[in-house]
């Protein structure tokens, strides 16, 4: 059984707020393909001479905002598996500060960050599709918060939508 709604207050740790309500309240995979149409809309208007463009000093540039929502994208959707499966350990937080510290974005062009979002997010779609009503309500720790699978799916809809509209907003994008 996939959920039909949106995670309400009090069914996620408050951080993860700003993601959540940038969401629609719709079914967990209609939302996961909707914002994936969405972001790639919005990944294949950025013209080529923008990805190392950074709105202010000491902010990240288009190209290490989508670094950012891939890293993410691959974690929660960990996250969302590992608590599905049943995993007893709590999961460890990530530091997106650390993780984007070691990244030189000279590595890859904008295409293929492009790219690798788009199946990162395919495999996540199939992932919740594949998962039963049980794993999806299975409840696990991550970051030291209470969480249900199905919820994590939430997030790594709403986390890349938070982002795609800072980069409209502040990037011009």
């Amino acid at each position: 059984m996939i959920q039909n709604h949106k995670p309400k207050k009090g069914e996620y740790p408050i951080f993860y707020k700003g993601y959540i309500d940038t969401l629609e309240d719709a079914p967990l995979i209609e939302t996961l393909k909707k914002e994936k149409a969405y972001a790639l809309r919005c990944f294949r208007n950025i013209p080529d001479d923008k990805s190392d463009f950074r709105y202010a000093e000491g902010k990240w540039t288009v190209k290490q905002v989508l670094i950012h929502i891939i890293d993410t994208e691959m974690v929660f959707g960990y996250r969302g598996l590992a608590i599905a499966r049943g995993e007893k350990q709590s999961l460890p937080g990530f530091d997106q500060n650390d993780y984007m510290s070691g990244v030189n974005p000279e590595n890859t062009s904008l295409g293929e960050l492009i790219q690798c979002f788009e199946h990162l997010r395919s495999a996540n779609i199939l992932l919740y599709e594949m998962l039963g009503g049980t794993e999806l309500e299975n409840e696990g720790t991550a970051s030291g918060y209470k969480v249900k699978s199905s919820t994590i799916g939430y997030f790594i809809a709403g986390h890349c939508k938070y982002h795609v509209n800072i980069l409209k907003d502040r990037y011009g994008i």
